[in-house]
Order: structure tokens, then C-alpha cells, then sequence
């Protein structure tokens, strides 16, 4: 399964994830995040409080998409291809090449622990 968000490519290690923590989804808790103005661009993504590694973050949600636009996720799944415009606080997510969550279809993890009050990245140019 490929991601694409915001015209550029990224995938997830998904897989890696559920075999390492298993269902994750499980230890998802309220008010995990928070959205605030970002010293990477615009408004970002952050950690209300401590995130382990491997910890479900939220899922991707918004209307169905037909067109690439600034805040449209693009998942691959074999030969289909499905866009979200998104309308939650995940739409804030920022780039960074060392980054903290990633995607496993239109579900958030994170990839390590994150400290309270840091900001929860992706990595959009991932192959």
C-alpha cells in the first residue's frame, strides 16, 4: 500500500508497526493532540502528552476526493486509488525527513515515542 499526500509520494511501514505492537488502535487515548502554529509551516500537529512508539494517533477523515488539493491524503491499495480531503486536525500534519508518525492506509501511528508538546510529523516524499 502507497500514500500520496499533497502531490508528493510517501508509503508506511504498516506492516512493520502491527508486527512490532500488534493491534495498536487499542491504546488509542482521548485528547492525544492538540493543533498550534508550527515553526515548520503554518499550523501543525502536536502531542498533548507523551505518545509511545507504536500508539494509534487518529484516523484521516474527510470527504471523499476526486482532485489533488493542499489538504487531500491519497491512498494506494493494490490497483484503487482513494482520496480524503481532509476536515479533521490531521490535515495539519507537516513534512519532516526524520519524522515521528506515519500512515498505515488512512490511520495515524507513531513511529517512536513523542514528547509532550512536540510537533507530529510525516514524511510526504517517502518511497
Amino acid at each position: 500500500m502507497r500514500l500520496q499526500m499533497r502531490g508528493e509520494r510517501t508509503y508506511n511501514r504498516a506492516a512493520h508497526i502491527q508486527t512490532r505492537y500488534g493491534d495498536a488502535r487499542s491504546m488509542h487515548t482521548p485528547n492525544l493532540i492538540y493543533v498550534a502554529p508550527s515553526p515548520i509551516h503554518g499550523k501543525g500537529l502536536f502531542a498533548q502528552s507523551r505518545i509511545g512508539g507504536g500508539t494509534y494517533i487518529g484516523t484521516y477523515e474527510g470527504r471523499p476526493a476526486k482532485a489533488d488539493g493542499c489538504y487531500v491524503l491519497w491512498v494506494y491499495d493494490d490497483d484503487r486509488v482513494i482520496g480524503r480531503d481532509g476536515t479533521n486536525e490531521l490535515r495539519y500534519l507537516n513534512h519532516s525527513d526524520k519524522p515521528n508518525a506515519e500512515f498505515d492506509g488512512f490511520d495515524l501511528y507513531s513511529l517512536r515515542n513523542i514528547a509532550p508538546d512536540e510537533e507530529i510529523t510525516i514524511n510526504y516524499d517517502a518511497a
